[in-house]
């Protein structure tokens, strides 16, 4: 018979008690369920049992059980009970875990121990006060977001990634909120390769990280909203019901870019274009997908990026899991009808959802009590702020600006690494088509009308007409060209100076 240990961590405890029962999962597994204080020892010599089952088996426990022996199995769960109301709030939980395996130095030196606090990979905070664990390759954590458990170690290289993207995004103070969150996109979803075989360190890292996600396509978005909000943009992780039977995770985010007269709400689904989509399934949509390396492939499509409500649902999101996913043209329809009977809970709803989008676009709560429900005038200046946060919400990116936003980070991307972040014209010429991007004057929409979904070819041909046209215009008006021949040629003069300077070094 094994035995599993389940230490719970309660300060209301006087006197500690063990529950002995079967394992509901295992019918060869006794669980017994040891209920104690942070502060002492474990000690099953003065310890009250209950048990359910034969007490022979009982005994058996009690006369072998040592921290040497392996009568209980090596699996030891230490958790906090959420009733210990007595616990200091400004304690963490994994401060008072560490405290009893203090008290208890034979549970480090002889057993594996898997503690469940409620911890994230990629919290910081959190891993601030799990670090002291460090030095201890029998403890795990079972992670609140991953299928597995995770030494302190593993769990710090999540923490590690998001400092790498934050402090390069950081390192260029010149760039625009968009073009930061291009920057951090493009940095996350090529998984931080440095070289172009596809065959770095980080690399390999990373894919360790999102294989262990209960969803390996959650990683991106998650890690990817941490980033942004430690580069100053606003954003949320959200739910998306794709096609009706796949739930797709990505990211919300508000940007006020000043740079580019831009104000919008934008999704983000970096999972979709991340470089392990990109080898599962777009190579083989895409028809100018001709690079055998997925990294330089995924570089070349930002259909995921930046887009507007309206996309995401053309694109196939049906239904929205957050804070302001039902916020749509029903809400100036409802405030129209705020003189009539309304029920007083859809009223409240409709509050809640109004001050939700108004917090994370303005930083505070536009309706401060529901009788401003019943002031015509004010909700006259409710239905002119709703207008507005609508067309926050469907701002399209134009392909002009975002050619120029893609531009500015490339030239850096570049000069970070060439081989991987290629910067040529038709490069970016091939960007705008597969991420499906409209010049301000496309007539794109007219020449498709009447076109049947069959007609396959002639639509690419269509999409492909347009954008080559204007992008010709747009390259010439902005001296694309130019300005490209001028980076490489001083990334070049740089790169022989500091060759020279190795060779003078070495004489």
């Amino acid at each position: 018979m094994n035995y599993v240990l389940k230490i719970i961590i309660d300060d209301l405890v006087k006197k500690p008690y063990a529950i002995v029962s079967l394992d509901e999962l295992n019918d060869d597994m006794i669980s017994v369920e040891v209920h104690t204080s942070k502060k002492e020892k474990l000690d099953f010599k003065k310890m009250d049992f209950t048990t359910f089952l034969d007490a022979n088996i009982l005994d058996e426990f009690l006369l072998y059980f040592s921290y040497g022996k392996d009568v209980i199995s090596n699996a030891y769960v230490i958790t906090v009970s959420p009733k210990a109301e007595s616990i200091d709030p400004s304690l963490k939980f994994n401060d008072i875990i560490y405290t009893y395996l203090n008290n208890n130095q034979d549970l480090l030196k002889h057993k594996n121990i898997i503690i469940n606090a409620g911890v994230y990979d990629y919290d910081q905070n959190e891993y601030n006060h799990i670090d002291k664990f460090l030095k201890y390759d029998n403890v795990n954590f079972l992670m609140s977001n991953l299928n597995d458990l995770l030494p302190v170690k593993k769990i710090g290289a999540s923490i590690r990634i998001i400092n790498e993207i934050t402090n390069e995004v950081k390192k260029h103070p010149d760039l625009s909120p968009l073009e930061r969150s291009m920057y951090a996109f493009d940095l996350l979803r090529i998984n931080l390769a440095k070289t172009p075989d596809n065959n770095s360190r980080e690399e390999k890292e990373i894919n360790d990280l999102v294989d262990s996600y209960v969803d390996p396509s959650d990683f991106y978005p998650v890690i990817y909203n941490e980033i942004l909000n430690k580069i100053n943009v606003k954003s949320v992780c959200a739910n998306g019901e794709f096609y009706a039977d796949d739930i797709r995770r990505f990211v919300v985010s508000y940007i006020d870019d000043d740079k580019y007269g831009i104000e919008g709400v934008y999704y983000h689904d970096i999972a979709y274009n991340s470089v392990q989509n990109v080898k599962k399934s777009l190579s083989d949509a895409l028809p100018d997908m001709e690079e055998d390396n997925p990294i330089l492939d995924t570089l070349k499509i930002y259909n995921g990026f930046a887009k507007t409500k309206s996309d995401m649902e053309q694109s196939g999101f049906l239904n929205y899991d957050y804070m302001f996913a039902d916020f749509n043209e029903s809400y100036l329809n409802l405030l129209d009808q705020m003189n009539e009977k309304i029920n007083s809970n859809v009223k409240s709803v409709a509050v809640m959802n109004i001050n939700n989008v108004s917090h994370f676009i303005d930083g505070t709560n536009i309706i401060t009590s529901k009788k401003v429900l019943d002031d015509e005038d004010r909700v006259e200046e409710l239905k002119t702020d709703i207008e507005r946060y609508l067309e926050i919400f469907n701002n399209e990116i134009c392909a002009e600006d975002f050619l120029e936003i893609l531009f500015n980070v490339r030239k850096i991307e570049h000069q970070y690494n060439k081989d991987v972040f290629k910067l040529t014209t038709d490069g970016l010429k091939d960007i705008l088509y597969n991420s499906r991007v409209n010049f301000t004057n496309s007539h794109i929409a007219e020449e498709l009308e009447g076109l049947d979904e069959d007609d396959e070819e002639e639509v690419e041909e269509i999409i492909r007409d347009d954008i080559e046209s204007n992008f010709e215009e747009f390259s010439i008006k902005n001296d694309i060209s130019n300005k490209i021949m001028k980076l490489k040629l001083s990334m070049y003069i740089k790169e022989e100076q500091e060759r020279k300077n190795k060779e003078d070094k070495n004489k």
